[in-house]
């Protein structure tokens, strides 16, 4: 038996040669690519600003209802006030340089960390964010007293139109909102 070999192939050359790209179609490509980096860069600090802001909102919200319950749990008063140290309630600072949460026992009032007085929680500075408020410290007090109520209002370089508010009722309760305790938009304001 005798076996067939194929007959061979033969090589095809290109009837053209092989051309590149042009020089329009290199620069679209990059144009195109330098706008999809551009808008994934910016998309991502806006994500970042984002997290940045809702993780700081988050802490302050939890020290507050830490605060609540402690004073419920102990039958105390619980101070939650500015502190530029993390040693003393600071009234000419501004929340986010830092703040504490401490057992208020002598109930004074702006409220100052005694010797005595147990130091719950220090919260240090959470710059680049600016917070105001229209109080200079809160207490939480045990089931049938009124609580200090009021509102701290979270900025960062984006301005009023990504603000965020913690609004703590008399009742000591907090919650986070987009819009003031009216209702109306939040506005960013120097320091307080």
């Amino acid at each position: 038996m005798k076996i067939q070999l194929p007959e061979p192939i033969e090589r095809l050359e290109p009837s053209t040669p092989h051309a590149g790209m042009t020089l329009i179609e290199l620069l679209i490509g990059l144009a195109v690519t330098s706008i999809l980096i551009t808008s994934s860069v910016s998309g991502l600090s806006t994500l970042l600003a984002e997290t940045r802001m809702n993780s700081h909102v988050n802490s302050l919200v939890h020290s507050f209802h830490s605060a609540r319950q402690i004073s419920r749990v102990k039958g105390t008063e619980i101070a939650v006030c500015k502190s530029t140290n993390g040693k003393q309630c600071t009234a000419n600072s501004s929340w986010h340089d830092g703040w504490l949460i401490f057992a208020n026992l002598d109930q004074d009032n702006p409220p100052q960390k005694d010797p005595g007085e147990t130091l719950l929680e220090v919260h240090e500075s959470v710059r680049p964010l600016n917070i105001s408020s229209n109080r200079h410290a809160f207490i939480m007090r045990p089931f049938g007293k009124r609580s200090t109520n009021g509102t701290l209002v979270y900025c960062d370089q984006r301005g009023s139109q990504s603000a965020k508010a913690i609004i703590v009722s008399y009742t000591g309760k907090p919650r986070t909102s987009s819009k003031d305790s009216r209702g109306q938009t939040l506005t960013c304001t120097a320091s307080s």
